[in-house]
């Protein structure tokens, strides 16, 4: 008998690649969330990052949380006037 791969169970490819696309849907939904949930955002601002989220793959959802956060991070911040 050959020594040949069991078909049923998963090549190491295919367990990356499924990995990948775990972590590529987590991500999406961790920006939608983290995108929806700001509050300082306008509803046409929501709209255009979680449409950039879902339109482009990877690169969408990092720009999203990216400029999420930094605005959550500038909104929390004290304004202060000079005098």
């Amino acid at each position: 008998m050959e020594n040949q791969p069991n078909p049923i169970v998963p090549t190491l490819w295919e367990t990356a690649v499924l990995g990948a696309g775990a972590v590529s849907i987590l991500l999406l939904v961790a920006a939608v969330i983290l995108v929806l949930r700001t509050k300082s955002f306008s509803p046409g601002v929501r709209f255009a990052l979680a449409l950039l989220a879902f339109a482009v793959p990877v690169i969408g959802p990092v720009a999203a949380v990216v400029v999420a956060l930094l605005e959550q991070r500038r909104a929390r911040r004290p304004i202060t006037v000079s005098p």
